[in-house]
C-alpha cells in the first residue's frame, strides 16, 4: 500500500514538474522556415556535379525549434554512402548566424559520394538532409557521327550475305558471292507464277 502511494506521488510530482517547466515549450509554436527539415539541421548544396579533383564547400545550418541560429555548436560531416560504416570526414563549429562550412577534394576516382551533417544536443542527435555529390573526371562523353552506311538488297534475302557495308574510314566488307538455296530459288519461281496470273 506505501508503494502505490509513493508511484502516485512521483507521477503528480513528474505532471507539476512538466506543467512549470515545459508548459511554455510545449505551448509555443514550432517556427522553422518552409522547407527547413524538422531536424533543425539543412546541409547545402543538397546534390551537385563536381569535376575532380574538386574542392567543393558544404554548408551546415542549425537552429532551434524556433528556427533562430544557434551558435557553437559542433557539427560532425560524414561519408554515409555506406550506412553500415559511416566515415566522418570532418567537423566545426557553428556561427553566430548558424552556418558551419566544410571543404573536401576528391583525387582518387570518379563516384558519387553520400554526405551527412549531425549535431547533438544533449538528447539526441539531429541528422541532416543527405548530400550527394557526383565527382566527374572530365567533360561528358559526345557522340560521333558516323560515316558508315548500311544497304540492303531485298532481290534474294539472305541476312549473312546481303548486307553490304560502306565506310570511307574503314576498308568496305561485301558478301561473299554465292547463289540462292535451291528452296528460295523456288519460292522466287512461284511467286513469279502468282505475279503473272
Amino acid at each position: 500500500m506505501r508503494s502505490l502511494r509513493l508511484a502516485a506521488a512521483a507521477i503528480l510530482a513528474g505532471a507539476v514538474a512538466v506543467a512549470v517547466l515545459g508548459g511554455a515549450a510545449l505551448a509555443a509554436p514550432v517556427g522553422l522556415a518552409p522547407g527547413f527539415p524538422a531536424a533543425r539541421i539543412k546541409l547545402d548544396p543538397a546534390s551537385t556535379p563536381v569535376n575532380m579533383p574538386g574542392p567543393i564547400t558544404l554548408t551546415a545550418t542549425v537552429v532551434d525549434w524556433r528556427g533562430a541560429a544557434v551558435p557553437n555548436v559542433t557539427v560532425v560531416f560524414a561519408s554515409v554512402t555506406d550506412p553500415q560504416k559511416p566515415t566522418q570526414l570532418g567537423k566545426g563549429t557553428t556561427d553566430r548566424a548558424g552556418h558551419v562550412t566544410f571543404v573536401y577534394s576528391n583525387s582518387k576516382e570518379p563516384r558519387i559520394d553520400v554526405i551527412q551533417a549531425t549535431f547533438t544536443d544533449g538528447l539526441e542527435v539531429h541528422k541532416s538532409n543527405r548530400a550527394f555529390i557526383a565527382w566527374q573526371s572530365g567533360t561528358p562523353a559526345t557522340a560521333i557521327a558516323s560515316p558508315a552506311a548500311i544497304t540492303v538488297t531485298p532481290a534474294c534475302f539472305q541476312p549473312a550475305t546481303a548486307v553490304t557495308l560502306a565506310s570511307d574510314t574503314f576498308k568496305p566488307g561485301s558478301p561473299r558471292a554465292g547463289r540462292c538455296p535451291a528452296g528460295d530459288l523456288h519460292h522466287h519461281r512461284r511467286r513469279r507464277e502468282l505475279q503473272s496470273l
